[in-house]
C-alpha cells in the first residue's frame, strides 16, 4: 500500500470523527496545563486542544526535549 494513500485515508477518517488536522503550519509555542494544550502558530493564530500529535520525525526530541527519553 502506498504511504501517501494510507496517510490520506487516515486523515479523512480522523476528520470525519471531528479531529482538526493543521497541515503546513509552523507551531512556535506549546503550553500544557491540566486541561490540555495551547498551540501558537507562526504568523498568528492559536489552537486549544486536549491532545496533539507531533510529526517532526527525528527532530521531535530536539523540538520537545522533555519527550526525548520516551522516544527511544
Amino acid at each position: 500500500m502506498a504511504a501517501d494513500k494510507t496517510i490520506a485515508a487516515l486523515a479523512a477518517l480522523l476528520r470525519r470523527r471531528g479531529v482538526a488536522i493543521e497541515e503546513g503550519r509552523r507551531v512556535v509555542g506549546l503550553v500544557q496545563d491540566e486541561d490540555g494544550l495551547d498551540l501558537r502558530f507562526a504568523g498568528g493564530g492559536a489552537l486549544r486542544a486536549q491532545n496533539a500529535v507531533v510529526t517532526a520525525g527525528s527532530w521531535t526530541g530536539r523540538l520537545l526535549p522533555r519527550l526525548a527519553p520516551r522516544l527511544k
